[in-house]
């Protein structure tokens, strides 16, 4: 009788700094992780042999970077100055022209692009929040789904939506009718949901916003997700005047729940918020598009649990972890006058980034820490030979606030997707190369719509003589 074959083993060995995230919040010096398949097995390991070894002398060994709130479609539409900053009415045209050409190849080449670049900055866990079905291309989900399995990332995909309603400000071809979306939302979680333990691939759902749903529906897709035992995901209070009201009436609060941006809350809100147990993720790049930052500093005082995001490129064209940690704890220096708090430091950065992301995710017991048990998803950055790190008499402020852009090794499920700064698990130029491709092709046919050209004029800021 054969025996079962053993799960690959890696070794990371010598590590400068193991910071463990574990409940002493332990960082040990010199020291090793030993991990066989998808689990760390041992910390502070004494063993010498394993199928893969990384001497990680000179490197920080971190856990795995959670991104709990993004919306992959939209790499395809970075640097479209028509989707920066306007007004809602020239927004809707622009997003829903560009998406009109939306297929499944398109959708699976901007979530792989999305994705690689996140890897590449330290994330291990991804969330990704499509609500646009153009013309009932239900299979861009899909699309997305399969892009993260060819990437080797954990992935946590909401299935949004926009119902189709009198009221709503969307054309209809980019929004779905109630029964579509309620048999669509079963199915994507029938068909990837995973509850296992190591899952590459949990479902949530929820709407873009409680104004692109009907109360019925809202009510009805929260008691769904419920009794199909996922998470719920929305965008909040990311312009002033949105009711937590709302979400109370239809059930989208509570532990299972988590809230993207949270930037125009009021006290109450907040103790609300706190009293169910409800998750924020905070999304500080595009908090700067915004006259107001999340009051994070205030939620945490409320034990309110907050992960990052890097959401989209309706206000970000970035999809960089290292870079939202570093804006993360700079940005909240605009709130010091009530918090008297100008930055925050890099291990608040990285509670954020890492345990945090995991409580949205629900995935607390086994992401966001490296402990015995749990899930080998790991990040090691070498910075003893980065220039932007020398001189830093802290190795983990210089991670968080010096401008580091990329890692040196990224593990996830026991797996290297990121060796030496390179990607494992696709090439890179001709991602690019497809990438281009189809972006250029969608925005000419916007541009062939709307009647006017998404290249951006000059705008001069300074007057010069010559």
């Amino acid at each position: 009788m054969k025996s079962a074959k053993k799960p690959k083993s890696i070794l990371i060995k010598n590590a400068d700094w193991l910071v463990t995230m574990d409940r002493q919040r332990r960082i040990l010096h010199h020291s090793s992780v030993y991990c066989e398949g998808p689990k760390i097995i041992e910390i502070d390991s004494k063993r010498k042999k394993a199928d893969k070894i990384i001497d990680a002398e000179g490197m920080v060994v971190l856990p795995g970077f959670i991104n709990t709130h993004h919306h992959l479609f939209q790499t395809l539409f970075r640097g479209v100055d028509r989707l920066k900053k306007q007004p809602i009415i020239p927004w809707v045209r622009t997003i829903a022209e560009l998406v009109r050409g939306l297929d499944y190849e398109a959708a699976y080449t901007a979530a792989l692009t999305g994705l690689a670049e996140l890897v590449l900055s330290g994330c291990t866990t991804c969330n990704d929040f499509p609500y646009f079905y153009p013309e009932g291309k239900n299979d861009l989900f899909d699309a997305t789904v399969r892009a993260a399995k060819k990437i080797g990332i954990r992935f946590h995909p909401v299935r949004g939506y926009m119902e189709k309603t009198s009221k709503g400000i969307f054309p209809d071809f980019m929004t779905q009718k109630r029964e579509k979306i309620l048999s669509e939302s079963e199915r994507v979680i029938d068909q990837y949901h995973d509850a296992g333990n190591f899952s590459m691939c949990q479902v949530g759902l929820g709407p873009c916003g409680y104004y692109s749903t009907s109360p019925k529906l809202f009510k009805e897709i929260c008691q769904l997700a419920r009794r199909k035992k996922v998470r719920l995901h929305t965008h909040f209070a990311e312009t002033p005047g949105e009711k937590i009201s709302i979400l109370q009436s239809a059930g989208c609060l509570g532990e299972d729940v988590w809230l993207a941006h949270v930037v125009y809350v009021t006290p109450r809100d907040i103790d609300i918020l706190a009293k169910t147990k409800t998750n924020v993720c905070y999304c500080p790049i595009c908090n700067m598009a915004k006259k107001k930052v999340a009051p994070i500093i205030q939620m945490a005082k409320k034990k309110i649990r907050i992960g990052i995001g890097v959401d989209g490129s309706a206000s970000n064209d970035s999809s960089n972890l290292l870079i939202e940690g570093r804006i993360a704890g700079r940005l909240q220096g605009l709130n010091r006058e009530i918090t008297n708090v100008s930055y925050l430091r890099a291990t608040q950065i990285l509670e954020m980034l890492t345990l945090g992301g995991a409580s949205c995710l629900g995935r607390l017991k086994f992401l966001g820490s490296i402990e015995t048990g749990k899930a080998a998803d790991l990040v090691l950055i070498n910075v003893s030979n980065k220039l932007e790190c020398a001189g830093a008499h802290n190795p983990l402020e210089a991670i968080f606030h010096t401008g580091l852009t990329r890692v040196d090794h990224v593990i996830v499920n026991g797996k290297l997707l990121v060796e030496n700064g390179n990607l494992t698990t696709y090439d890179l130029a001709k991602l690019v190369n497809n990438q281009n491709s189809i972006s250029r092709k969608l925005a000419k046919e916007a541009e062939k719509n709307l009647g006017v050209s998404l290249i951006l004029d000059w705008t001069p800021l300074l007057k010069f003589d010559n």
